[in-house]
């Protein structure tokens, strides 16, 4: 196995910069030239996760493209869904885009599912809530035989009962 980068080269200062080269779009290459590494080095770090920086980079990765997501999600969400009307080049009143509407509400209930999942969540749970197992309750009906009730057509009389 090839030896770990020096210490000093992963300090807080050094992944600071690397974070903020990942959330501006960069990756591997950028910090190569950014920051006055070899590629290959910054490239073995990676692909050895040398001190977590695979682990760093993918969870920087990750967050940015959550935060793209979460933009595009808060526009959505404010869509205007009204155009104007015009005749003869002059706008003569507002109308409904049904696609406009429908862009915004499935936004909105996906929004709804996923952050506001304990209310508005179509997830069916096979566990109890948080991931706890099922609490399984046995009942004991009584200790009648199964035949017993019956009359001889196989029909139980209500009034036995």
């Amino acid at each position: 196995m090839a030896a770990l980068p020096p210490p000093q080269l992963l300090n807080k200062e050094f992944l600071r910069e690397c974070r903020w080269i990942v959330f501006t779009g960069g990756w591997l290459k950028q910090i190569s030239q950014n920051l006055g590494i070899e590629y290959k080095t910054a490239e073995g770090w990676y692909t050895r996760n040398a001190q977590g920086f695979r682990t760093k980079m993918d969870n920087w990765r990750h967050e940015r493209i959550l935060a793209k997501a979460q933009g595009i999600i808060e526009e959505t969400l404010d869509l205007k869904v009204e155009t104007n009307v015009r005749a003869f080049g002059v706008v003569v009143g507002t109308e409904i885009n049904p696609r406009m509407v429908k862009i915004k509400v499935d936004n909105a209930q996906f929004v709804a599912e996923t952050l506001g999942k304990k209310k508005f969540s179509k997830r069916i749970e096979s566990t109890g809530e948080d991931g706890t197992p099922l609490v399984v309750q046995v009942v004991n009906y009584g200790d009648a035989k199964p035949d017993e009730g019956k009359k001889e057509d196989g029909y139980v009389d209500d009034e036995e009962l």
